[in-house]
């Protein structure tokens, strides 16, 4: 991964985080598409797929095979 994208993937990452504590993304919410969060974000939907992989690593997020993505309540 370039030093550009790595860069875009964290810049990418901390505004979901910010999304979430804000209450933009309601906390167990489900995240939208990964095609629609990339609209969202203006970014390509690799750039989402990692950073939601970053941010599930995290604790932040829950990634299930065949279901959308969620948020984790900031108190669990």
């Amino acid at each position: 991964m370039g030093m550009e994208r790595r860069g875009l993937v964290a810049y990418v990452e901390a505004q979901i985080e910010r999304d979430i504590a804000l209450g933009r993304i309601h906390p167990s919410g489900r995240f939208g598409s990964e095609a629609k969060l990339a609209r969202r974000y203006e970014v390509c939907r690799g750039t989402i797929r990692e950073a939601l992989r970053r941010l599930a690593a995290r604790g932040l997020v829950v990634q299930r095979p065949g279901r959308k993505t969620r948020a984790v309540p900031l108190d669990e």
